[in-house]
């Protein structure tokens, strides 16, 4: 069961170089390899962009971020061939200070952080291979699953830092997150929600924000809070929402009814 967490992704042009260290029968830092094609040729004429004179350089899933990024494929030795990563093309690009385009290799990419580009990147042309598309996941690969006796599937996933699952995709296809109350079987929208109640003492009002009450015995008592955040929508009648957030939720204070959010 492949899947992968999805967020969201921008690829902006920057520049390409080769690596500090070159492979073996690799071009030297900062050289242009003379047996780098001038343009992405595939065998039926077509060109993936207008690569013009750049260098070109390689991406694939079953690349190395050791190796030149100056071959398609891997050589007869396993020696050289394409990089693995988009980010690692992008700082060797910055290195180098010369017109270059990335291809990337059809097949996909799981990418455990957004790569980012800015204005000193310009001018890099990012494009596809010939071989097909490639995917780019904004999230990694998620392995190791296992059929729990209540019927749930688990899988062991480590999050760096204060990072949360935003959306989940298995086998390409979008997966509804769990959920309280549950989605009505019906699709009404109006059904499956809770209603906040009026807070009872002093509060300032900046404390909106950050905060809802809610009615006694609407929350179910809850271990671990990890992941878990609250979609609050004002304004409830279909056509009338004035506003729609999804906050992470800090603590609930089941004495005083109330959930904190930041």
């Amino acid at each position: 069961m492949p899947v992968s967490r999805c967020v969201a992704l921008v690829l902006l042009v920057g520049l390409l170089a080769f690596p500090e260290t070159a492979a073996a029968n690799s071009p030297a830092q900062g050289q242009q390899a003379s047996s780098r094609p001038s343009a992405v040729d595939c065998p039926d004429g077509r060109v993936s962009a207008s690569t013009g004179s750049r260098a070109i350089f390689y991406v694939s899933p079953k690349g190395r971020d050791d190796w030149s990024g100056g071959l398609p494929h891997a050589n007869a030795q396993d020696k050289d061939g394409p990089l693995a990563s988009i980010g690692k093309a992008r700082d060797l690009a910055r290195a180098s200070g010369k017109p270059a385009a990335i291809v990337l290799d059809a097949g996909d990419y799981y990418l455990g952080k957004p790569v980012a580009f800015g204005p000193k990147d310009a001018g890099l042309v990012v494009t596809a291979g010939c071989d097909g598309a490639p995917i780019l996941h904004g999230g990694p690969l998620i392995a190791g699953w296992k059929a729990e006796p209540d019927g749930r599937w688990t899988a062991p996933l480590t999050l760096p830092g204060d990072d949360r699952v935003g959306d989940l995709f298995a086998n390409g296809v979008i997966q509804t997150e769990a959920r309280y109350p549950n989605a009505p079987s019906d699709g009404d929208p109006r059904k499956g929600w809770l209603f906040a109640a009026p807070c009872m003492g002093p509060a300032e009002p900046w404390q909106g924000n950050t905060r809802f009450c809610f009615h006694a015995g609407d929350l179910p008592p809850l271990d671990d809070l990890t992941g878990l955040a609250a979609h609050i929508v004002g304004g409830f009648h279909p056509g009338s929402q004035w506003g729609s957030d999804t906050l992470p939720v800090t603590a609930i204070d089941h004495a005083r009814h109330i959930v904190h959010m930041r």
